[in-house]
């Protein structure tokens, strides 16, 4: 058996030396996974599509299904640093294979991973608030830490020290609370029509993919322009098509969705979703940070909820692209006729979070 530690590689003696990276199989990426807490879910597993994250009672269990050629106290054994510094101290772990060349596939079993932390990530939208969010990361490659300074007034002898945890410390853990909240939203649904569960478009499936890690990162990040900017692209994703002029697509194509809630009107939806894209084209096409804040992806965060939401509750009505573009067109109809309503399902959902006075100084 040959294996890899450091990127050096390490034969026994009776076996030639082999450069691993050019080796083909099926390789299976073994990684601890921090900030994520797989609580009382069924057989301590949880699928999302190619992923399947595990917590470390369960490996045993799952070593033959995964295909470990040797048990885990046997790998202990031939690798003694890495259990006692890396798996030993994590509690969830990802699992994931794939075909051809180590030095090829290994890049994409992490992309792999990361992608499907971000799809998991993005169950925290409308879940918590935003500034208590985990980030769930392979190893601790987005681990929290502190700010500290000092503030000093060079006209007097006043000064000012500040320390504060910075990052993402929390986990998400999938507990009952969890899993009952979504069941009444979006990402069971979702998952569903991921994996191939629901008669939708595959090129529909890919763009509610794409859009889902994006608005999964948002929900991991610190940082208010990337959030914005996530959130933004991942809500042109599921509203708008190529050749829209985006600026009265995006509105319109949200009022289809919640145009009917008491909020859409005394809160004026339609100028705030117009001027959150103004502010999303100033940030992409002149670096315009200074003019978002924290309400701006707050806001956002309500309309990618609600559109999420509506969208994979009712896979039958939107099961690709243009078949939301007809549902906003026959709704718009509907308002220029000045009829009532009979486009909209009775079933479609609007929820928003009540954001205390602390969900506005962070995120």
């Amino acid at each position: 058996m040959i294996t890899k530690s450091a990127d050096q590689v390490v034969a026994p003696a009776n076996v030639p030396s082999l450069n691993i990276g050019s080796e083909s199989g099926t390789w299976l990426l073994f990684v601890p996974i921090s900030g994520l807490d797989l609580g009382n879910t069924k057989n301590n597993e949880f699928h999302v599509q190619r992923v399947t994250f595990v917590s470390k009672e369960r490996l045993i269990r799952v070593r033959r299904r995964f295909g470990f050629p040797f048990t885990m106290a046997q790998y202990a054994k031939k690798h003694p640093i890495f259990f006692e510094h890396v798996v030993n101290r994590a509690s969830t772990f990802a699992l994931v294979r794939m075909t051809g060349k180590a030095d090829a596939v290994q890049g994409g079993l992490i992309a792999l991973v990361r992608d499907e932390l971000a799809i998991l990530s993005l169950s925290q939208l409308g879940f918590g608030a935003r500034y208590q969010n985990a980030r769930p990361a392979i190893s601790r490659e987005y681990s929290s830490g502190s700010l500290s300074y000092m503030l000093l007034n060079t006209e007097t002898d006043s000064s000012k020290r500040h320390t504060s945890v910075s990052g993402k410390y929390n986990e998400l853990a999938l507990d009952e609370r969890w899993r009952s909240y979504q069941k009444d939203v979006f990402f069971f649904s979702l998952l569903r029509m991921l994996n191939k569960k629901s008669g939708i478009a595959n090129g529909w499936r890919l763009d509610l993919r794409n859009a889902a890690i994006l608005a999964g990162k948002s929900q991991q990040s610190s940082d208010v322009a990337e959030c914005f900017l996530w959130n933004m692209i991942a809500i042109e994703l599921l509203l708008t098509r190529q050749g829209d002029l985006y600026s009265s697509a995006l509105p319109a194509r949200a009022e289809a969705f919640i145009g009917w809630t008491s909020d859409w009107v005394l809160e004026d939806y339609e100028a705030r979703i117009k001027s959150i894209y103004r502010k999303r084209c100033d940030l992409v096409h002149s670096g315009r940070r200074d003019q978002l804040s924290i309400d701006d992806v707050l806001f956002s965060d309500i309309i990618l909820l609600n559109v999420f939401t509506n969208i994979v509750r009712h896979p039958k009505l939107f099961n690709s692209k243009e078949s939301i573009v007809k549902f906003s067109e026959r709704v718009q109809a509907e308002h220029v006729l000045g009829l009532k309503s009979k486009v909209r399902p009775k079933t479609l959902m609007f929820s928003r979070r009540k954001y205390g006075s602390e969900e506005y100084k962070k995120i």
